[in-house]
């Protein structure tokens, strides 16, 4: 019954994350606020990463790791969303068992950005840039992938 369940679940968010790529804004959401950060920064115990057409996805769940992983996002937004861009992956911050975030990620050459979402809503609010080292922990998952 268990595995059903968390079948199903990741079944409704790679949906999810499909009918969200097609409704980019018209106009790039502001970043991720600084208070918003700082709380992920302090409070999430995990964070997971669903990858869209990759057969892996990662857990994090000890605080200096989940802190490198907050580290990814740069503090600007992207100065344009590129609508052929797909999202490669998903990503939930979490508290406990509480989703607190959920974002979008863009991973492409023309595209290396987070769009953030209110969990369960479609309408992006936040949009970051990715940093070096959020652009490196991706390549590196996709070579070790590769790799395999």
């Amino acid at each position: 019954m268990k595995k059903k369940y968390v079948l199903s679940t990741l079944l409704l968010l790679v949906w999810a994350s499909a009918a969200r790529a097609q409704r980019l804004p018209t106009a790039v959401p502001p970043p991720l606020p600084l208070k918003i950060a700082q709380m992920i920064w302090d409070s999430c115990t995990a964070i997971d990463y669903t990858f869209n057409e990759l057969p892996i996805s990662l857990s994090v769940d000890n605080q200096t790791t989940i802190r490198q992983n907050v580290m990814h996002i740069a503090a600007d937004s992207p100065p344009t969303l590129d609508g052929n861009c797909k999202p490669m992956a998903r990503i939930f911050f979490a508290q406990k068992n509480k989703i607190l975030l959920d974002a979008d990620v863009y991973f492409k050459q023309e595209c290396t950005y987070y769009l953030y979402f209110r969990h369960g809503e479609s309408t992006p609010i936040y949009a970051n840039k990715m940093t070096q080292t959020g652009l490196d922990f991706f390549k590196n998952v996709l070579s070790q992938v590769e790799q395999k």
